[in-house]
C-alpha cells in the first residue's frame, strides 16, 4: 500500500478534466495528487479568467462610453428645442398662450441645467470669484465685440426698417422708454449670465461629450444660434440682416464656447457678454426711439 501510494504520488498527472477533477475532489479529497490538481486549477481559472476579463474590458468602456453620450444628447433635445419654442410663442402668437409658453421655457431653461447637474451628475458645486485673467479676457474680448456689433450696423443700417422693428416692439411692450431701460438691464447683466450658465455651462459641456475640441464648438455655436435666427427674422424681416446677423451670433456663440473650452470658466465669457449686449441695447434704443438719428 505505501509503494502503491509513492507510485500514485509521484505519477506524471493525468490532463486536467472535469471529470477527473470531480473524481478527485469525490474519491480522494486528501489525495496529494488531488491538491496539487486543485491549486493549478485554481491557476487555470485565474489565468483563463484574466484573460476574459482584459477582453471584454473595451466592450464594456464602449458601453459606458454610449451611456454617456445618451445622456448628453438626451440633455440637448430637452433644452435646445425649447429655447426656440419660447421665443417663437412670445413674438409669433402674442398675448396670453404666447406669453405663458415664453414664461414657461424660461423657466425650464433654468430649471433643467441645475436639476441635472445636482441629481444626474451630481457634480459638487463650486463657486469661484472671476480672476484677473477672467476680467482681462472678458474685457478684451467683449469690447472687440462691441465694436464689430456697432460697426456692422452703421454698415448696414439701410437695410433695417425701424417701423418693422416698432411694430414687433410693440406686442412685446418694448416701446415706453422706461420699459426698454428696465427690459435692457435685465437682458444684459441678468439674462447674459443665464446664458452663459446654460448655453455654455450646460449645453456646450455636453456637446463637448458628443464631438470633442472644434466639433463641439461649431454644434454649441449652431445651437445657440438656432433662438437667435427666429428672434431676428420677427423683427427685422430682411432676409440679408437675418443671415447676417446669424452669422454673427454663430461666431459670437463659437467665441464664447472656445473662450470657455481654453479658459473653463463662465466669467471671462460672461463679461465680454455683457458688453456685447450693450452694443445691442444701443442699437435697440436708436431704432425704437431715435430713428431719424444717422450714425454715419
Amino acid at each position: 500500500m505505501h509503494k502503491a501510494h509513492a507510485k500514485l504520488s509521484t505519477s506524471t498527472y493525468p490532463k486536467l478534466t472535469l471529470r477527473n477533477f470531480i473524481g478527485w475532489a469525490v474519491f480522494y479529497p486528501s489525495h496529494p495528487a488531488n491538491l496539487e490538481r486543485g491549486r493549478a486549477l485554481r491557476a487555470e481559472i485565474q489565468y483563463f479568467g484574466g484573460i476574459a476579463l482584459y477582453a471584454t474590458y473595451p466592450c464594456s468602456q464602449l458601453m459606458v462610453q454610449g451611456q454617456i453620450k445618451q445622456k448628453a444628447a438626451l440633455a440637448l433635445l430637452l433644452f435646445v428645442p425649447a429655447a426656440s419654442l419660447g421665443i417663437a410663442a412670445r413674438l409669433y402668437s402674442p398675448g396670453l398662450f404666447g406669453a405663458i409658453t415664453f414664461v414657461a421655457t424660461r423657466v425650464w431653461l433654468i430649471a433643467l441645467p441645475l436639476l441635472w447637474f445636482l441629481k444626474v451628475d451630481r457634480a459638487p458645486f463650486t463657486p469661484s470669484p472671476p480672476s484677473a485673467k477672467d476680467w482681462r479676457t472678458g474685457l478684451g474680448l467683449g469690447l472687440l465685440m462691441l465694436s464689430i456689433i456697432w460697426i456692422a450696423y452703421v454698415l448696414g443700417q439701410h437695410w433695417l426698417n425701424p417701423i418693422t422693428v416698432q411694430e414687433k416692439a410693440q406686442q412685446v411692450g418694448l416701446t415706453n422708454p422706461t420699459l426698454y431701460i428696465v427690459s435692457t438691464l435685465y437682458f444684459t447683466f441678468i439674462n447674459s449670465f443665464i446664458e452663459e450658465y446654460t448655453w455654455r455651462g450646460f449645453v456646450y459641456r455636453h456637446c463637448e461629450t458628443l464631438i470633442p475640441g472644434l466639433g463641439a464648438v461649431c454644434l454649441a455655436a449652431l445651437c445657440f444660434t438656432l433662438h437667435h435666427t427666429i428672434a431676428l427674422a420677427a423683427y427685422t424681416g430682411n432676409g440679408w440682416v437675418v443671415l447676417l446677423g446669424s452669422l454673427g451670433v454663430f461666431s459670437a456663440g463659437a467665441l464664447w464656447s472656445w473662450c470657455y473650452l481654453t479658459s473653463g470658466s463662465l466669467w471671462a465669457c460672461y463679461i465680454s457678454h455683457v458688453l456685447a449686449d450693450v452694443a445691442i441695447a444701443l442699437i435697440g434704443w436708436q431704432l425704437l426711439f431715435s430713428p431719424t438719428i444717422s450714425l454715419t
